[in-house]
């Protein structure tokens, strides 16, 4: 195993390339830890404006339906009307034709007028014996009384038309307030629609909100535990290089203490040269300037 003073080098290399591939892994769990989480967000946010969505139908199914019952119950107030109007036309239809066969009416109301001015008229204009003059005042009188039986008959007839355009009025509002209802139920319909379509789609989500975020809680706890062996991986890997660099300084400052006993044994031999007198070669005059510098 190859070691330097207190150092393993074997082992720095071994934590740097343990480091190296924690940090992959921690990068590679990060992002899709943050990807979980930003689907879980999204289908949070889908879920939100569903409620939303879900609320305003609701609401307008909710008007929608009071709508309608308020619809039905005019309609049910206007049929009502209706049918009283029927049972009184019916009554007024029965009077009339009591009156007509009590009275034996064989002759309108028109023709009886025409009947009486002309009888008038021939007595003002016409001279007659006494006895055909009080038979024509007789006749008179007689169809002067039934014009006046037939002014029952007539108030009833008008009545009875009356009452005949009150129904077919209130026939055409009934019409007209029953397609209203309808047009009103198919749109609290489509509402209803809604609202289960919005639910089954909120289940929906709901479901894949819990399993992006369960995957985004697990993601979560792998890159902690992760994380928790780089931090000591890192911790030991800093004590290791705080070990090397001590080592390395012991090293440096060994190296210069020798250089500098090197230099010294040198410098002795030159002044040991020179004192004998000898000539000092280049590489003695490199040492002297060596230890001067």
């Amino acid at each position: 195993m190859e070691a330097v003073g207190r150092v393993n080098i074997q082992e720095g290399r071994k934590l740097q390339q343990e480091v190296a591939v924690l940090r992959k892994r921690l990068n590679a769990l990060n992002a899709e830890k943050e990807s979980w989480f930003r689907q879980t967000k999204q289908h949070e946010k889908s879920m939100k404006e569903l409620q939303e969505k879900f609320r305003v139908a609701k609401r307008q199914r909710d008007v929608l339906t009071q709508e309608v019952k308020k619809l039905k119950e005019e309609r049910g107030k206007v049929i009502q009307e209706i049918r009283v109007k029927i049972a009184q036309v019916k009554k007024l239809e029965g009077e009339k034709i009591t009156l007509r066969k009590e009275q034996d009416v064989r002759w309108n109301s028109g023709q009886l007028k025409a009947q009486m001015d002309r009888l008038e008229m021939k007595l003002e204009t016409e001279a007659m014996p006494f006895d055909k003059e009080q038979k024509i005042m007789k006749e008179i009188k007689e169809k002067k009384k039934l014009l006046g039986e037939m002014k029952g008959i007539l108030e009833g007839i008008e009545q009875e038309r009356k009452g005949e355009k009150e129904i077919r009025e209130g026939k055409r509002k009934a019409y007209a307030i029953h397609a209203n209802i309808q047009e009103k139920a198919r749109q609290s319909q489509e509402q209803h629609e809604k609202l289960v379509q919005y639910d089954k789609e909120m289940q929906e989500t709901q479901q894949k909100q819990e399993e992006t975020y369960q995957q985004y809680s697990k993601g979560k706890r792998e890159f902690q535990e992760v994380n928790a062996q780089l931090q000591e991986k890192l911790a030991l890997l800093a004590k290791w290089n705080m070990v090397a660099e001590e080592e390395r300084e012991k090293r440096i400052q060994e190296k210069q203490r020798r250089i500098e006993n090197i230099l010294k044994e040198k410098e002795r031999a030159v002044h040991e040269k020179m004192a004998r007198g000898e000539k000092l070669t280049t590489e003695d005059l490199l040492a002297l300037q060596g230890m001067g510098e």
